[in-house]
């Protein structure tokens, strides 16, 4: 009986509204910001190259950084100094790299690959650009490097993200 009565206490305040357009100018103002892009795709592309495999990605922030991704289902995260996970780049299983005061670990999903041990950081400049690289080493020594353009903008990001020889490359386009 309760529901029946707020139904009639509801009622006419559905027919008053339904007559009405409620406007809100914060609200337009936000949708009109959707209407067109403020970067257009195209422009904010980057190439995502591991072993024999190409992609256009496109970047996001997120909390733990910046999340590449596409529709093809590659999902690159880059920390701002590694990438700590990676999934699609044409295969099927997702990579994962733990690194703990110079130990670097790589996860092929559940099962361990390799450890290797890295150096820190070190940087240097280069006609106006500053690339900073870091010396790790397993099997043998390889170099992880990012490159950071005279406006302060990472545009080239090299990593070896399976404990083996193959890199992964992001550049911006």
């Amino acid at each position: 009986m309760r529901g029946f009565r707020c139904f009639w206490l509801l009622m006419p305040l559905c027919l008053i509204l339904s007559g009405c357009s409620i406007q809100s100018s914060q609200l337009n103002a936000v949708l009109g910001m959707f209407d067109k892009a403020s970067v257009p795709f195209d422009e904010n592309g980057w190439l995502v190259e591991f072993a024999d495999y190409s992609a256009t990605v496109y970047p996001v922030t997120v909390d733990q950084g910046t999340l590449f991704s596409n529709q093809l289902g590659d999902v690159i995260l880059f920390d701002g100094w590694m990438v700590p996970e990676v999934s699609g780049l044409g295969r099927r299983l997702k990579r994962l790299v733990d690194d703990n005061d110079g130990a670097r670990r790589y996860m092929y999903g559940n099962r361990f690959v390799a450890q290797h041990h890295c150096d820190p950081w070190q940087s240097e400049q280069q006609s106006g650009m500053i690339r900073y690289s870091q010396v790790c080493w397993g099997q043998r020594q390889y170099r992880n490097m990012i490159q950071v353009n005279d406006a302060g903008q990472i545009i080239l990001v090299i990593q070896n993200i399976d404990g083996g020889d193959q890199y992964l490359t992001l550049r911006k386009k």
